[in-house]
């Protein structure tokens, strides 16, 4: 979301007879407030996000909670996870079931990304089987087939944040995660990034 977006500009008349232009700010709780993912901060108790989440529940076990939600233009699941009951990583895990669809969502994914947090800290696309590598208008069954893969970062003082598409066994994985930068080493001791994967 870029800085125009969170103001508009409203024209009212005062007593005296003048109009008087007034920003009025749009959304501004999420910009106000220290919100890390969604309208939550890092730590903010489980009970806090399952009393605000209006979604469906899609999963839920000891140290994290799934609900269905769309996204833009997109079906996902939105996965919270947690220490000692404390909120520490977030995820949208999208649903694909076109090929032909993968670049363009992830395109629009990616922009919403860039409006919100600037340009990324990196970004590379790795091939695994170059087959495709010349021939753009192949790069989602290239995508499909597991022959490459694309991942967008960015850093803020108190997140990560990965976007992310590939495929493999499981099919075609397109995700953003938002990681507490606190407690990131404690996460990765649970076992892989995707310890998400196959939950559904």
């Amino acid at each position: 979301m870029t800085f125009r977006a969170l103001f508009a500009a409203i024209r009212c008349s005062v007593s005296s007879g003048a109009t008087v232009r007034l920003l009025l700010p749009l959304l501004l709780p999420t910009f106000l407030t220290a919100a890390d993912i969604r309208q939550f901060s890092w730590n903010a108790p489980r009970s806090e996000i399952e009393n605000h989440e209006q979604a469906a529940v899609a999963y839920r076990d000891a140290d994290r909670i799934a609900y269905f939600v769309d996204v833009l233009t997109n079906k996902a699941l939105l996965l919270y996870e947690f220490v000692d009951q404390k909120l520490a990583a977030a995820a949208y895990d999208f649903e694909y079931t076109r090929k032909e669809a993968l670049l363009t969502q992830y395109a629009e994914l990616k922009s919403a990304l860039i409006d919100r947090y600037g340009p990324p800290q990196r970004d590379v696309t790795v091939w695994k089987n170059p087959q495709f590598r010349d021939r753009p208008r192949d790069y989602g069954l290239a995508i499909w087939l597991g022959h490459t893969r694309c991942e967008t970062s960015w850093e803020t003082a108190t997140t990560q944040i990965v976007l992310y598409l590939s495929s493999g066994s499981a099919g075609v994985n397109a995700s953003v995660t938002y990681v507490n930068k606190a407690v990131s080493k404690e996460l990765e001791a649970r076992g892989p990034a995707d310890r998400w994967a196959g939950l559904f």
